[in-house]
C-alpha cells in the first residue's frame, strides 16, 4: 500500500536539482525537468485484467529500497539497503535480488550516492533482504556504473567507466577543446564479466581499443570516420549536449545468449551498439571486438543527416525474449529531448544478410528506416521522461513501460491501450521496471501488503497562495528537514511552516 501524498517543490530547490540531474544525464541542457503532477493519485490506477501475470520489480534512483509490486497494487516485498542504487536491479530464479549500488568513495568518479549513477559495488540479497554475496570494483582507474546483466551461466556482466587522463585522451586523438571545465580527463567505457563463485573477472571489452578520429593525424587511430562505422569516433559531440567527462554515458547492457552478443546504450551518442561476446578477451581488443552493429544516429560516424537520426538519449535496449511476440527484435526506450520533446518506445529489427552478419554499409546510415512497432502517447508531450526509464515486451504481447522521471509504470497492448497503470509516490523516480513470474514465487509469501511512503513531506499553504513543500527524495530538502528536526525536536514541522511562510503573509494552515 502506498500512502497518497501531495507535493510541490520549492522553486529555488527545484532549479538546483534540475541542473544537477541534467548534468548527470550528460548535460542535455534544453530538456525540461519532467516533474509529475503534485496532486496526482498514487498507487494502482488501472487494472483491466488484461495485464500479463506476475510481479513488477522497481529499482528507484533516490531510494535505498527496491520494490516488488503485484498486479493488484500491493507492495509484496521491499529489499532495504545500506547503499543508494547505481541503478539497476534484477530478480534471479531463486528469488534473490541482484543489484548495483553506490559506494561512498568512488575515487572522484561522480555523481554517486543519492541521485547518482556511479556505483563500485554489486550485491545479491535473499528474499528477506540479507546480503549473501557482494563484489566491489572501484579504484582511481575504474568504477562500475548504471547497469548489470545476470547471465544464464550465473556470471554477471557489468559496465565500468575507465579514466583517461588529459595526456592519455590526447594521445588517442581527443580534441582538447572537448574537456569539461576543470576536468582534464574523460571516462572511457568497458564491459566486464565476473564469476560470483570466485569474484574473478573472466572476460572484458574496452572501448578505447576501438576508437577512430580525424582530428590528430599523428595518433595511431587516425582515419576516415565515415569509412569505418565499426569504429567509434572519439570526437563526436551532440550539439545539444554539454561537455562532461562521461563522454559516452553508456546506461544499459543486455545479453543475448543465443547470439552470444551484447547490446549497449551510449546515451550521449543517441545510438545502440552490438558487440561480440563469443570471442576471447584478447580478440575483443582487436578488430573482432569492433562494433558488429550500430543504429540510431549515423552522424556519430559522419554519415547521413539529422533527418536520418532515430534516437534521442535512449535507455534500456534489450532483445525480446524467445517465445514472446517480436522475439529477436530489440525494444528501446527513446527518451527524447530538445529536438523532439516527448518519449516513445520503439521495436526495431536489425538487418541481417544471408551470411548471418549485420548489414552496415560504408557511406549509408545503418538500417532499419522503418520500425516494427512504436508506442507514442495520444498527445505525445504527455509521455516524456528525458532521463532513465525502460520498456519490456511481455509474453502476451503487451509492453510494460517505465516513465522514469514521473514514477509512472504502465502496460500497453500492441494497439497502445493502457491495461495496467501504477504511480509511485511523488518524487520517486523509477530507473527500471520489469515483470517476473518465477516458479519460486509459489514457495514464497506473496500475500504481503507493505507500506512504501516514498517522499515523506511537510507542506503548508501560505496566505498569498504559495505552497512550500519538503520531501526526502530531493537531497537539499531532506537536509533542510533534518536540520529542523535536530533544532526544534517535536516542534520541527511547525517551526518550518512558520519560517517557510514568513515572507508570504504568514501561513494559512497546514496542507494535509
Amino acid at each position: 500500500m502506498i500512502r497518497t501524498l501531495r507535493i510541490v517543490s520549492l522553486l529555488a530547490m527545484l532549479m538546483v536539482v534540475t541542473g544537477s540531474v541534467l548534468a548527470q544525464g550528460g548535460g542535455q541542457n534544453a530538456s525540461p525537468f519532467s516533474a509529475p503532477d503534485p496532486n496526482r493519485p498514487t498507487g494502482l490506477l488501472t487494472n483491466t485484467g488484461e495485464a500479463e501475470d506476475g510481479y513488477v520489480l522497481v529499482s528507484m534512483v533516490q531510494s535505498k529500497d527496491t520494490l516488488l509490486l503485484s498486479n493488484d497494487g500491493r507492495v509484496v516485498n521491499i529489499w532495504p539497503g545500506d547503499y543508494y542504487p547505481s541503478n539497476s536491479a534484477y530478480l534471479l530464479d531463486n528469488g534473490h535480488l541482484q543489484r548495483a549500488v553506490s559506494l561512498e568513495n568512488t575515487f572522484g568518479f561522480a555523481p554517486n550516492g543519492q541521485w547518482g549513477f556511479i556505483g563500485g559495488r554489486i550485491e545479491e540479497l535473499n528474499w528477506d533482504g540479507e546480503v549473501v554475496w557482494s563484489f566491489e570494483f572501484a579504484s582511481e582507474d575504474h568504477v562500475t556504473h548504471h547497469d548489470i546483466e545476470p547471465m544464464p551461466n550465473g556470471h554477471i556482466l557489468f559496465l565500468a567507466f575507465e579514466r583517461l587522463t588529459r595526456e592519455d585522451a590526447i594521445a588517442e586523438g581527443f580534441n582538447p577543446e572537448f574537456f569539461a571545465e576543470d576536468r582534464d580527463e574523460i571516462w572511457s567505457e568497458a564491459v566486464y564479466e565476473v564469476d560470483p563463485a570466485t569474484n574473478e573477472i573472466v572476460w572484458e571489452w574496452h572501448l578505447w581499443d576501438h576508437f577512430i578520429q580525424d582530428f590528430d593525424e599523428n595518433a595511431e587511430n587516425f582515419g576516415v570516420v565515415a569509412d569505418h562505422p565499426e569504429k567509434v569516433n572519439i570526437n563526436f559531440k551532440d550539439p545539444d549536449e554539454s561537455l562532461a567527462p562521461n563522454w559516452w554515458h553508456v546506461n544499459a547492457v543486455a545479453y543475448n545468449a543465443e547470439l552470444d552478443q551484447i547490446v549497449l546504450s551510449p546515451r550521449r551518442y543517441s545510438e545502440i551498439w552490438i558487440i561480440d561476446h563469443s570471442i576471447s578477451t584478447g580478440e575483443a581488443a582487436g578488430e573482432a571486438g569492433d562494433l558488429l552493429y550500430r543504429w540510431g544516429n549515423p552522424q556519430t560516424y559522419n554519415t547521413g543527416t539529422a533527418e536520418d537520426r532515430q534516437l534521442y538519449y535512449q535507455h534500456d535496449p534489450r532483445w525480446i525474449r524467445e517465445g514472446r511476440p517480436g522475439e529477436g527484435n530489440i525494444t528501446i526506450f527513446d527518451n527524447g529531448g530538445a529536438p523532439r520533446p516527448y518519449s516513445r518506445v520503439v521495436e526495431m529489427k536489425p538487418p541481417v544478410g544471408e551470411d548471418g552478419h549485420y548489414i552496415m554499409e560504408v557511406g549509408q546510415p545503418t538500417g532499419p528506416t522503418e520500425l516494427e512497432w512504436e508506442y507514442v502517447a495520444e498527445t505525445p508531450e504527455n509521455f516524456f521522461s528525458s532521463l532513465i526509464s525502460g520498456a519490456e515486451r511481455q509474453p502476451n504481447g503487451n509492453t510494460i513501460i517505465d516513465e522514469g522521471l514521473r514514477g509512472h509504470i504502465f502496460e500497453v497492448t500492441s494497439d497502445g491501450e493502457i491495461v495496467w497503470e501504477y504511480n509511485l509516490p511523488p518524487a520517486a523516480w523509477a530507473f527500471r521496471a520489469e515483470r517476473y513470474n518465477l516458479p519460486v514465487f509459489g514457495e514464497l509469501d506473496m500475500t504481503s501488503d507493505l507500506e512504501f511512503t516514498g517522499g515523506v513531506l511537510w507542506g503548508v499553504d501560505c496566505n498569498d497562495g504559495t505552497q512550500p513543500r519538503l520531501h526526502e527524495y530531493l537531497p537539499q530538502e531532506e537536509s533542510a528537514m533534518r536540520l529542523f528536526i535536530e533544532t526544534h525536536g517535536d516542534d520541527a514541522q511547525t517551526a518550518w511552516e512558520t519560517e517557510a511562510c514568513a515572507e508570504h503573509d504568514d501561513r494559512a494552515g497546514i496542507d494535509e
